[in-house]
């Protein structure tokens, strides 16, 4: 983007990644130089390989650039290294990559692993409805719906998909997802450290991934495990906070959903 000041690319991309919001800012970019299909190239700062320095970005807009290039296996760059070390969103060795996501696969699977997980999530779904009538002293107060989902979402992870014990939900959760949020970010490493080492004693499908590591592993094991614990929970999360407001906000709709399914519920019986 020569038409726009590096000094400004550099800082302001950066400082959009740091809070969140890179996609909007390229957004922005793009009208700027009116194409929404330009292949843009952005300074990034970064310390990849130990030292503070700036690295050139291409971003891919064009749809017929990113066709071409998704045929292809291109390798990473080093983006998440330093948090996640070589786990399979950072590594940078594509069959590395390749190998951990060959062990992953039948952990997605709905009839190898899923089906086993549902009763416990029903288990856990059905909780919830207690769970926030207690928490609104029976429909008296508000809860924070948005902490209300991440909570949740993490404790299916852990209960459902890793098989953690109640005590170690219960101990771990609000910590971890504070240390997400940028609170006393350092529990990040202890919650690493004993997630893995309860892995050792739970056979949820999650944890399986995670028997008989070499201690040679362990750096790639830590990663993932971070990985899992974010990514298992806060998208989710958010996701039903979005669907919530929206349902608040035209309850019409949801009316007319339940009473359409009722009603065709009614005729097939």
């Amino acid at each position: 983007t020569p038409t726009i000041d590096r000094e400004y690319l550099c800082s302001n991309y950066f400082r959009s990644i740091l809070l969140g919001y890179n996609h909007t800012f390229i957004t922005q970019l793009l009208e700027k130089i009116n194409n929404p299909s330009a292949n843009i190239c952005l300074p990034l700062v970064n310390k990849w390989n130990g030292e503070t320095h700036i690295d050139n970005l291409i971003i891919i807009s064009h749809p017929e650039d990113a066709e071409r290039i998704c045929k292809k296996h291109i390798k990473k760059a080093p983006i998440f290294k330093s948090l996640l070390n070589t786990s399979i969103i950072s590594t940078t060795d594509n069959e590395d990559w390749r190998k951990q996501r060959d062990e992953m696969t039948n952990t997605f699977l709905p009839k190898y692993s899923l089906q086993h997980v549902f009763p416990e999530s029903v288990k856990r779904a059905r909780l919830c409805s207690e769970l926030l009538i207690k928490m609104s002293s029976d429909y008296s107060e508000s809860v924070d719906m948005s902490d209300f989902f991440l909570n949740e979402t993490q404790a299916q992870l852990q209960k459902a998909m890793f098989g953690f014990s109640d005590d170690f939900e219960e101990k771990t959760n609000k910590k971890v997802r504070n240390a997400f949020s940028g609170i006393e970010s350092e529990y990040l490493l202890d919650f690493t450290r004993d997630a893995l080492e309860e892995t050792r004693e739970s056979i949820g499908p999650l944890s399986i991934l995670f028997h008989g590591k070499s201690v040679r592993d362990i750096r790639k094991s830590a990663g993932n495990m971070l990985l899992f614990a974010f990514a298992g929970h806060d998208t989710t999360a958010n996701t039903m906070s979005w669907l919530l407001f929206e349902i608040c906000q035209k309850p019409l709709y949801v009316v007319f959903e339940l009473v359409f399914e009722r009603e065709s519920h009614f005729h097939h019986s």
